[in-house]
């Protein structure tokens, strides 16, 4: 089995705010507090988290668990370390070679300003502005003109996918992007359908 050690957690205190919607919005650090802070409600989790996987997974795959757990994914790899990590061996393995050729079919890169000339700079501060929010629907309309087929876009939370989404279908950005790129348009839930339906249906 696996017993935890003390450094396999972390006492974590979070500071979170209501913004005008009802979103819940983190504070990143010290200096974007201020007036940022003043009249929203404010709330304090104190929290312990477990940061070791194989503590989790020991009541799945332990010696008192199941007897064969399968795991399947295309990001699994380099399936060493993820076994090190879930403390477990995996003794049977399968690893097929990669259907994306990285040399002709990847681009990375980084766009630090939009077509308007906005920052798109996207710190918590930054992302609150509308240059931003507007800035950031123009990029994505000229890249979705040129880019065949489907598009995926992360957010690095719901809260700042909430507020641009509402942004852009308050000024008709949203529909405008469908027109001019002849691509629909989907929003992910956040985990009911409640919000599902409260997000206009789309998901």
């Amino acid at each position: 089995g696996v017993s935890g050690a003390v450094h396999d957690y972390r006492l974590v205190i979070q500071k979170s705010f209501k913004d005008a919607h009802g979103a819940i919005q983190g504070l990143e650090d010290d200096s974007e507090r201020g007036d940022s802070e003043r009249g929203r409600e404010s709330a304090v989790t104190l929290s312990l988290w477990a940061l070791n996987p194989a503590l989790a997974f020991n009541d799945l795959a332990g010696p008192d668990a199941a007897r064969c757990v399968v795991l399947t994914s295309g990001t699994l790899a380099p399936l060493n370390s993820f076994a090190s990590e879930l403390g477990v061996e995996f003794p049977i393995r399968m690893e097929a070679p990669h259907c994306v050729d990285v040399h002709k079919q990847v681009w990375a890169g980084a766009v630090g300003v939009g077509p308007a000339g906005a920052s798109l700079h996207g710190t918590f501060k930054t992302a609150a502005e509308f240059a931003y929010q507007d800035d950031l629907g123009n990029a994505l309309r000229e890249w979705c003109r040129d880019i065949p087929h489907g598009v995926l876009v992360f957010f690095p939370s719901y809260s700042l996918l909430d507020r641009v989404a509402q942004r852009w279908k308050s000024t008709g950005a949203w529909k405008a992007l469908e027109r001019a790129t002849g691509k629909k348009m989907f929003q992910e839930p956040r985990g009911n359908e409640q919000h599902h339906a409260d997000a206009g249906g789309r998901g």
